[in-house]
């Protein structure tokens, strides 16, 4: 069995920190953390008296029909047919379309789902179903066209898709041909060290991505290449025959729109009085609506009675919103405010995984529920992970570190090391010769500044060169110091790169590929089957020996 060893967890948003440790600073922001026992139950009452809620039936065979597809597996169809059952629950999350699947946090919010779900069927004796929610009517392509791949040097290389440049349309209607796709893996395949493995992996995409028209139905085939025998059911946000269930919904969004606003901006004004910063921003005229006009996704705003665009493209009254909604719901797409309400609308959400920006701007959103006559689910923190690979461990072992200090501290302990490497303290010895030439040379500027102004400005110009020249000297016995010991920093430097490359935790740079080329699907698998951390203790990050 794969080691895995548990660590405190340390994110930098506090409000998801706090909610993490289940702080009773936020209690008022959540209808109850999943730590609770009894808030799992009262969920459960819940959704058997929803007010707003999708057809199961329909839902379930629009689910079919896109999982079959995109090719996933037969688990995860059976599971959809479970959801036409009344007392099932869906535990659910999601992502936007990345590139070869994105960075390592959606293989880890998959992993979180599927786990999440197995345990809260167990415990709760009822079904529940694993969905992974794709983003695919966002429209920022910029944001999802590429991977991060670590080089020998230790550089960071940004690989991107080529790509037109078309504005404001949704990724899931966002063409990418095959030539295109080819362009990307043999990058890809460039980029990846040579193994027996590689070739295997560089054809499956090449099949996955091959069959795919958007980066939207790509992202859905690998996810379901990797999970779909585990039973992850995905859905597509952009699909026509999902938005067609969606207009009863639509129509709410639109005749409570200003009350919705007024319950974001309330919201963010309690945040803010708790000590937060509120994680989503709320136009004061914003409708947290977007509409499709002419294949471009416009965001809208109030404009008097109507909506319109910040262009001036559109102007909408709100029957003619309304009728879009009831005759043409496919016109229609979420903002991030509002996507929360929808999820919820379409599935019997017992519990949704969210990463920490997340959980955060979901603090947001109690009031926009409760004015539906809605309560915001259980929220899950997504597992965090961090692969350990055995170069990084024989790099820890030999210069004594722990993993806190590889993930937190090791500038301060390359620093250190460097330093225990000479008997010559260069910190101590310039900052000496520093100190004793300005105590000798500034006594000589003031007394020169009697003679005239021009021989003491002369003297302040001849004190900066002498010390820009002991800088210099200093920079370069550092640099001859550092060359004697190029090894070992290698080593740090290596290491940083693989743990916080350019500072970021790896799981929101690197993808999943590079580590299947070198380990296989087996790490996958484990944190799948055999990992068994408490589901119901969220505040550890978990390190991953390889």
């Amino acid at each position: 069995m794969m080691r895995i060893e548990t660590i405190p967890q340390i994110h930098s948003n506090s409000l998801a920190n706090d909610y993490i440790q289940g702080s009773s600073k936020l209690s008022h922001r959540y209808h109850g953390y999943p730590q609770d026992e009894s808030a799992w139950s009262s969920r459960i009452d819940y959704l058997a008296r929803k007010p707003l809620a999708a057809d199961r039936h329909q839902l379930a065979d629009a689910l079919s029909a896109y999982n079959k597809s995109i090719g996933n597996h037969e688990s995860a169809l059976k599971q959809i047919e479970r959801l036409r059952s009344p007392d099932s629950v869906v535990v659910i999350g999601g992502q936007q379309p990345g590139l070869f699947s994105g960075e390592l946090l959606v293989i880890y919010k998959a992993i979180t789902i599927l786990r999440q779900a197995r345990e809260a069927e167990k415990r709760l004796a009822r079904p529940v179903i694993p969905v992974f929610w794709i983003a695919g009517e966002d429209h920022d392509i910029a944001e999802v066209d590429h991977i991060h791949v670590l080089r020998s040097d230790l550089s960071v290389h940004k690989l991107q898709l080529n790509r037109s440049d078309q504005e404001r349309v949704s990724i899931s209607h966002r063409p990418i041909s095959r030539e295109q796709w080819e362009q990307a893996i043999r990058s890809l395949a460039s980029e990846l060290p040579d193994t027996d493995a590689k070739a295997g992996y560089i054809r499956q995409l090449m099949e996955l991505c091959g069959e795919s028209r958007t980066l939207s139905e790509a992202f859905a085939r690998i996810l379901a290449w990797l999970f779909g025998s585990a039973g992850l059911v995905l859905i597509d946000s952009a699909d026509p025959s999902i938005r067609r269930l969606e207009s009863t919904m639509w129509k709410q969004l639109i005749l409570h729109n200003d009350k919705l606003r007024e319950a974001y901006i309330q919201a963010a004004s309690e945040l803010a009085a708790t000590g937060y910063s509120a994680q989503a921003e709320v136009h004061p005229d914003g409708a947290n609506l977007f509409y499709y006009h002419q294949g471009s996704r416009l965001l809208l705003y109030r404009r008097g009675e109507g909506y319109g665009d910040r262009q001036g493209q559109v102007h909408l009254t709100q029957e003619q919103l309304l009728s879009i909604a009831e005759q043409e719901p496919d016109k229609m797409s979420n903002n991030v405010l509002t996507r929360p309400l929808m999820q919820d609308y379409l599935f019997p959400v017992l519990a949704a995984v969210l990463g920490p920006g997340e959980i955060a701007y979901w603090g947001q959103l109690k009031e926009a529920f409760e004015l539906l006559g809605m309560r915001l689910p259980l929220l899950i923190p997504r597992a965090c992970y961090t692969l350990l690979e055995p170069s990084d461990q024989k790099t820890m072992e030999r210069h004594g570190l722990s993993i806190e200090d590889a993930l937190y501290r090791l500038g301060e302990k390359r620093e250190a090391w460097l330093n225990s490497q000479e008997t010559f303290d260069v910190e101590r010895a310039f900052t000496d010769v520093e100190d004793v030439v300005r105590r000798a040379y500034e006594p000589l500027i003031e007394s020169a500044g009697t003679v005239s102004p021009v021989m003491k400005a002369l003297g302040d110009t001849n004190l900066s060169r002498i010390i820009e020249q002991i800088h210099y000297y200093r920079g370069r016995i550092e640099k001859e110091i550092a060359s004697k010991h190029e090894v070992g920093l290698r080593q740090f430097d290596s290491l940083g790169a693989s743990l916080m490359p350019t500072g970021v935790p790896q799981e929101r740079i690197y993808n999943v590929f590079a580590y299947l080329n070198r380990y296989g699907l087996r790490w996958i698998e484990s944190l799948l089957y055999e990992h068994e951390p408490n589901p119901l203790d969220y505040r550890h990050h978990y390190v991953v020996y390889l």
